[in-house]
């Protein structure tokens, strides 16, 4: 069974009527159904099914990809350890999941009754919550798992992301200088364990420590990732930035560089609404190069689509899982 999704790019509408296999449109009753601490269990019970079988011992992962993982950062831990094992400990399990997806979708959408000097602090505290529950909706890292105790080190409570250079920053700041500013991925830390479950390449990217500017994330925001941004939105968004664009490069596209880019963004919003708000409540009110609005846009973009994508990948394991199951079992017939 192949493990990337592989799903379909191409979409339709813009904004409002945006549609996308990468991004369907549940309701927040299909969302809740979904978090009910049975469906959970449903699901990782039938995870479990297809990780014991030798060929998808770490689904929706390669094991050699998770192995490389834990040699690099951990070598003498056995990355066995971090599947479901005990059935016993799923309805446990269950309940605190339901209440990491449940908490994440409520901080997400709470943002909406909040002013934007604020809202990007809430915001990254739900894609925190709802990533640790995608996270641990295939992989065990939760407090149960005693069998963590050895990795469970002060970095590895992190978010995995170093603010670097943003917290040089004084009230003095030009504030057009803050697009070449950097953050730097760090190996250990929540941020590589969630993109580890994505499969994505953390050898370009976190085993690297590699630092990233605010508008490599910006450029690559509007231009390489299919969101529903029109062609003349691009075409403004280049000439308004045009002076910062010159010096920068678009991220790799990988199959999650959409969901890469929305995380580091509302970290980096984050961290500038929580420590340096006089410098982004100006951020957000800057008229040149349209700054502010562009700034604002992003944040309402993360806001609608990072749970979008995170329950469309889940519903597509969850089919996918589901369907094989169903073949393995008349197989058996």
């Amino acid at each position: 069974m192949n493990s990337r999704r592989k799903l379909d790019r191409s979409f339709s509408g813009y904004d409002e009527s945006f549609q996308s296999p990468q991004y369907k449109k549940f309701s927040a009753f299909d969302n809740d159904i979904f978090l009910q601490p049975l469906n959970i269990k449903k699901y990782l019970k039938n995870l479990r099914r297809i990780q014991n079988l030798e060929s998808e011992k770490f689904f929706p992962n390669e094991e050699s990809y998770i192995q490389t993982y834990f040699d690099e950062i951990y070598k003498n831990f056995n990355h066995n350890k971090i599947k479901y094992t005990n059935e016993s400990k799923l309805d446990i399990v269950s309940n605190i999941l339901a209440n990491m997806g449940r908490s994440g979708s409520v901080f997400i959408n709470s943002t909406e009754y909040l002013g934007y000097i604020n809202k990007p602090v809430l915001l990254f505290y739900g894609i925190e919550h709802l990533s640790a529950f995608y996270l641990n909706m295939h992989y065990n890292f939760t407090q149960e798992n005693s069998s963590l105790s050895p990795i469970m080190s002060s970095k590895y409570y992190k978010h995995g992301i170093d603010s670097n250079q943003f917290n040089r920053i004084d009230i003095n700041e030009d504030l057009p200088n803050l697009f070449k500013y950097k953050i730097r991925l760090t190996k250990q830390g929540f941020a590589s364990r969630f993109f580890l479950s994505l499969g994505f390449p953390l050898d370009k990217y976190f085993l690297q420590q590699r630092e990233i500017s605010l508008i490599e994330l910006i450029q690559t925001f509007f231009l390489s990732s299919s969101i529903g941004i029109s062609n003349k939105t691009m075409f403004l968004v280049m000439d308004d930035l045009s002076s910062f664009l010159k010096s920068s490069n678009k991220l790799d596209y990988d199959e999650d560089i959409d969901l890469f880019v929305f995380y580091m963004l509302s970290f980096i919003f984050s961290h500038l609404s929580r420590y340096k708000m006089y410098t982004w409540q100006k951020l957000i009110t800057l008229e040149v190069f349209n700054i502010g609005f562009y700034l604002k846009y992003i944040i309402d973009k993360i806001k609608e689509l990072y749970v979008r994508k995170i329950f469309s990948i889940i519903d597509h394991y969850n089919d996918k899982i589901t369907l094989y199951l169903r073949n393995l079992d008349k197989e058996s017939i």
